[in-house]
């Protein structure tokens, strides 16, 4: 199966999309998730956007984004019978600010995915 991935509904609703944001404010490898100093201040930035007190609601909005990550790949899996590699490696993060919100997501960098073998898809279709 060789047709064209369709990144519009997740770019739409998730942010997440080989081309990324138009105009990013703020970008940072996604592997510097684990650079607690740099994602406190993206934290801090997309808080300010959204007038938040505090980091909570700015942590539930990076919290999301991750979980939108997951989405994407079952998503991918339903239409196109394809698993994505959204490993972080793969991605960079991205924060576009509008007037009063603040859309958070992914670039891929990189878009790598596996087919879900036929002859497995129907095994699993046959034990429902």
């Amino acid at each position: 199966m060789s047709q064209e991935l369709d990144f519009s509904l997740v770019n739409s609703y998730y942010h997440i999309s080989p081309d990324g944001a138009e105009n990013p404010l703020a970008e940072m490898p996604a592997t510097d998730f684990f650079e607690m100093g740099q994602v406190r201040g993206l934290m801090q930035q997309a808080g300010e956007i959204v007038q938040a007190h505090g980091l909570d609601l700015p942590a539930s909005f990076f919290g999301t984004s991750l979980c939108n990550l997951c989405s994407t790949k079952l998503i991918f899996l339903a239409q196109y019978n394809k698993i994505l590699d959204l490993s972080l490696e793969r991605l960079t993060f991205q924060i576009e600010a509008h007037e009063d919100h603040v859309h958070l997501g992914y670039k891929i960098k990189e878009l790598h995915y596996k087919d879900v073998p036929e002859k497995e898809l129907e095994s699993m279709i046959l034990k429902d």
